[in-house]
Parts: C-alpha cells; sequence; structure tokens
C-alpha cells in the first residue's frame, strides 16, 4: 500500500512538473488589442409626413408655438381666434411632450388627407380638455396646396 501511495505521489508530482511547464495550455503570447467596430446609431427614415408630426409635438414641447401653428392649415387654425388661444391649449395643459411613435391609419387616409396615430410620452399639468383627458391620438394631415412634397397638420382628434 505505500508503495502505491509513493507511485501515485510520483505520478502527482510528475503531473504538475509538466503543467507548470505547458502553463496550463495557456498562450504565453501576448494577446493582440481587440477594438469594437464603431457604434453606430441606427438613424429612422420618416415619411415627409411622419416628420411632421414628430417635429410639430417637438415645437409644442420646446414652448415654439409660433413654429407648430406655422405647420398647420387655415382650417386648423380656424379652431383657435388667436395665436395666444392656440398657445394656451397647449401650455396650460400639457409641460412636456414627445410623439414617440407615428403609424398611418391606411383604412383612413386617401391622397387628399392622411390619418395618423400617435403615441406620445408627455407630462400634464392638468388633464387636456379633450374625451381622455390626454392628447387627441389621432392627426390628420393634408398636402399644402402652396408647397409641392409639403404637408400640413389639419386636425387633431381623438378617432378616425
Amino acid at each position: 500500500m505505500r508503495k502505491m501511495c509513493a507511485l501515485s505521489f510520483a505520478l502527482v508530482l510528475a503531473l504538475l512538473a509538466v503543467v507548470g511547464v505547458t502553463g496550463c495550455g495557456t498562450s504565453t503570447t501576448t494577446p493582440s488589442k481587440q477594438t469594437s467596430p464603431p457604434s453606430t446609431v441606427a438613424t429612422v427614415k420618416h415619411t415627409t409626413q411622419e416628420q411632421l408630426i414628430y417635429d410639430y409635438y417637438k415645437a409644442i414641447n420646446n414652448k415654439q408655438y409660433e413654429t407648430a401653428w406655422a405647420m398647420t392649415t387655415a382650417n386648423f387654425k380656424s379652431h383657435y381666434p388667436t395665436l395666444a388661444d392656440f398657445k394656451a391649449s397647449y401650455a396650460d395643459y400639457v409641460s412636456s411632450v414627445t410623439a414617440v411613435s407615428v403609424k398611418k391609419l391606411d383604412q383612413f387616409s386617401t391622397p387628399q388627407k392622411e390619418e395618423y396615430e400617435t403615441a406620445y410620452d408627455a407630462t400634464y399639468i392638468k388633464q387636456y380638455p379633450a374625451g381622455s383627458g390626454y392628447l387627441p391620438t389621432i392627426n390628420v394631415l393634408v398636402p399644402d396646396p402652396a408647397h409641392t412634397n409639403k404637408w400640413l397638420l389639419d386636425e387633431i382628434g381623438t378617432g378616425p
């Protein structure tokens, strides 16, 4: 039995010696520096119409009410006696707003008007004076008669 223990001990020592010499199979060369590919931010291409909606709410968020007002039709403006009334329709109710998604509603759109369902990230001062107390989700756009390939916001509503 003592011979077996001595033999086992000798084998273990021999194994340790081999492992020490070879380094357990690890490379002794210096690894090359790995660099990650440059990070890229995906840019999403929006249609002209979708971009109008994003820009409109960006202007509202930035308190650029004249800029937002310029993105609307005479029909839209007819709902507000003055620019000050338009401003109050947002400033009195919404402290911040961002359009986070815009989806065209093909079933309600025609070449003369396009309807979009819009989701917002908004913070309210008090309930918005629409049916739900939140910003209406439907934005209706029409081609700008004065400019080719330009659209204007014609209506905002709670449903198609």
